[in-house]
């Protein structure tokens, strides 16, 4: 039985590891064509088994939607920047971590008391500088669990991951919540850094545990800090020029707004691809702030607006 189970493990890796090497090749295109999503269709018809992995599912919907719309440009469109978000982006020689998933839009992060899991390797520092920031305000850090809070997924990827631009702790994450068996949430580097950061200046931060002499009991030490503001996430930034529109925006001009009021620090090279990454995986979540306007390609509003 355990052979057997290590058997459709490879083979499931293998796969998986086939259907990214399509994806690459497909990521690095400036659009895709009806030809290339019959290419991603005849794949699935070959690799049923893979239509069940949770990172693919919005892939998988997603190419259902191109399917039933003839080939819509705007699903087509959609397709695209989902593709470049299960490889992490659309330059084959800068593998990035995949953003597929990443909690829309972040949540907050709370630390005093939770468990926090980082996989990947930080800018920020270290995994020891990294577990040192996250344990300093009061949270745990440790491996991969269903009791995990929080799993951080750092900017750049690991060698030691099983596969390009993931590793098995976001596989078995996605997998557990998927499943109902944990509620992980998953956010990004960038996010982490903004709340470290932000609870480096404002929160009190929970130091080392120690003893009170003249007592029984263990005590934390607390400091205060000053107040201070920080780089908001992507999923904020738009949010807030989307509201002040009080409309829906085409993304370039969300990202324009974004990039002139320099309300993120930090762009990255192709800061137009990343918002529309962000607002076509946000839009597809249910629960999620973001609407992508049917009538307009490109266009997105916020849920109530547009529902109104």
């Amino acid at each position: 039985m355990q052979a057997n189970d290590y058997g459709r493990d490879r083979i499931h890796n293998r796969d998986l590891d086939e259907f990214m090497g399509l994806c690459r090749a497909l990521a690095a295109k400036s659009a895709l064509t009806q030809r290339d999503a019959r290419t991603i269709d005849r794949w699935f018809s070959a690799h049923l088994h893979l239509e069940d992995e949770p990172l693919l599912n919005d892939i998988v919907e997603c190419l259902g939607e191109v399917l039933t719309t003839e080939f819509s440009r705007d699903e087509l469109g959609d397709l695209l920047e989902l593709v470049r978000a299960f490889v992490g982006g659309d330059d084959p020689r800068k593998p990035m971590p995949t953003s597929m998933p990443l909690d829309y839009p972040p949540p907050v992060l709370e630390f005093v008391g939770k468990r926090y899991c980082l996989t990947g390797v930080f800018r920020y520092g270290t995994r020891r500088e990294c577990d040192q920031a996250t344990r300093r305000l009061g949270a745990q850090t440790g491996p991969i669990a269903a009791c995990t809070d929080f799993l951080v997924i750092g900017s750049e990827v690991s060698e030691s991951w099983l596969h390009s631009s993931f590793g098995t702790k976001i596989q078995s994450a996605v997998r557990w919540r998927e499943q109902g068996a944990s509620q992980v949430k998953i956010v990004s580097e960038d996010h982490w850094r903004s709340c470290i950061d932000k609870g480096a200046r404002e929160q009190p931060i929970a130091r080392p545990l120690v003893r009170d002499k003249n007592r029984t009991r263990v005590i934390p030490e607390i400091e205060e800090r000053s107040t201070d503001t920080r780089d908001p996430t992507w999923i904020e930034a738009i949010v807030r020029v989307l509201d002040g529109a009080g409309t829906t925006l085409h993304y370039k001009s969300i990202t324009s707004a974004i990039v002139r009021n320099r309300m993120r620090v930090r762009l990255g090279q192709t800061p137009e691809a990343t918002v529309s990454a962000v607002l076509t995986t946000a839009s597809k979540r249910p629960d999620g702030l973001i609407a992508k306007d049917s009538a307009r390609p490109g266009f997105y509003g916020l849920r109530e607006r547009s529902a109104q």
